[in-house]
């Protein structure tokens, strides 16, 4: 009974990500109801861990690993920055790789219970992306407004697409290769991959597109030389027709218009010409200052959870030929790069824990699922321009996919 009472309430855990709303509570901020629950729900998590503390199986490599993690993280605590801020970024990080990894792991949830939990996300996670369309068209389809789309609930596109986004990879693997097995399951990941192209989250236009190719190709070998020649194909026709556009542009000087910059050419131009927008100087940036940071605090970093603090204090150290000037200047943000937010607030420790554990992944590549697979790439990738080490609406569902994976190893 106590099992199936932590079993609902994991299911509740991840439905309150999707709606957690940021609030302050007796002068601290709180993700209202999820960062309620989770404290109460890792207190009946350790007393069913005592519980059964005899018959418990773990993948003792992969708990060093995270071992590893985690000290590297109270080693940046210890010569922090900003001691308090970095307490917080250490609590935060345990709490919730103990409910969402910890949680699957110990709860040890047979395959209907697997599906139950897939089911739940699904439903919940599809409300969201549902009220944040019909958002998103009473706003305005733009690019401005899709930062504002899902909001109170998750702040920008980017993150509305990546606090679930390994849901859509196992959604387009079942309704790839068999799309009339379920109608409804199929229309459904039909509307999710539009909010993604609408987003205006450049990532997931590339990430997605790529993965919808190599799901098909996994599926269908026999079309690889066809899908090929499509797309050469493609890339040719759509380089001739950025040729046409640009020339129109010039003649026309389009570029003279103050809202030129959210055009939709433009956010694609960007993604191959980096300083057609702002957000990509900023990464740049940060990138820089987080150099500065690990250099001057080369083995264990600032601190975690300091970076947006320290950041405008660091970026007046960096030579100014080295700095875009941008109107996100003095956002409060975190290193944009899990590998850089690492080096600069974990410093050598973090870093050389990081590529442990993602070592791991690669050495246990051979005996990872296809989906598994395309997840890990995922959230390799998407480290590359987001640090989600913190960030609540992403944190939980990879410490999942985390221990998904390894349960299947």
């Amino acid at each position: 009974m106590f099992r199936k009472i932590l079993k609902y309430s994991y299911f509740i855990l991840c439905i309150s990500v999707f709606f957690a709303v940021e609030r302050k509570v007796f002068g601290v901020k709180l993700e209202t109801p999820l960062e309620w629950i989770i404290p109460l729900f890792n207190v009946g998590l350790v007393f069913y861990v005592w519980k059964n503390r005899f018959s418990m199986q773990m993948n003792k490599i992969y708990v060093i690993s995270v071992i590893v993690l985690f000290l590297s993280v109270i080693a940046s605590v210890v010569g922090s920055e900003v001691f308090m801020y970095s307490i917080k970024g250490a609590v935060l990080w345990i709490s919730y790789f103990f409910a969402f990894a910890g949680g699957f792991w110990i709860l040890n949830f047979d395959e209907k219970e697997k599906k139950q939990l897939l089911l739940v996300c699904g439903i919940s996670y599809g409300i969201l992306l549902l009220y944040s369309f019909i958002h998103y068209l009473i706003i305005g389809i733009e690019y401005h407004n899709s930062y504002k789309m899902a909001l109170p609930f998750a702040n920008g596109h980017t993150l509305l697409i990546a606090m679930a986004f390994p849901l859509w990879i196992y959604l387009a693997n079942i309704c790839i290769k068999n799309p009339r097995k379920n109608v409804y399951l199929t229309l459904f990941f039909v509307f999710y991959t539009g909010i993604i192209y609408l987003s205006y989250s450049r990532f997931y236009w590339v990430f997605t597109t790529l993965l919808i190719g190599i799901i098909f190709l996994y599926h269908y070998p026999r079309w690889i030389k066809l899908t090929l020649v499509l797309s050469v194909i493609l890339v040719v026709v759509a380089y001739l027709a950025y040729i046409k556009i640009s020339e129109y542009r010039n003649k026309n000087q389009v570029w003279l218009d103050p809202k030129d910059h959210t055009s939709i050419f433009v956010q694609i131009e960007s993604i191959f010409v980096l300083s057609k927008n702002e957000s990509n100087s900023e990464r740049s940036n940060r990138w820089n200052a987080a150099k500065m940071m690990f250099l001057e605090n080369l083995w264990t970093g600032i601190g975690i959870n300091t970076f947006p603090e320290r950041y405008y204090v660091y970026l007046d150290k960096v030579q100014r030929v080295k700095i875009s000037e941008t109107t996100r200047k003095y956002d409060y943000m975190n290193a944009h790069s899990i590998y850089t937010g690492t080096m600069a607030e974990q410093g050598i420790f973090g870093l050389i824990a990081l590529f442990f554990f993602i070592g791991l992944w690669l050495y246990n590549w051979k005996k990872l699922g296809f989906l598994a697979k395309l997840a890990f790439l995922h959230y390799a990738f998407f480290g590359i321009i987001e640090d989600f080490t913190l960030l609540v609406d992403i944190i939980p569902c990879f410490w999942l996919c985390v221990a998904w994976g390894v349960k299947n190893l």
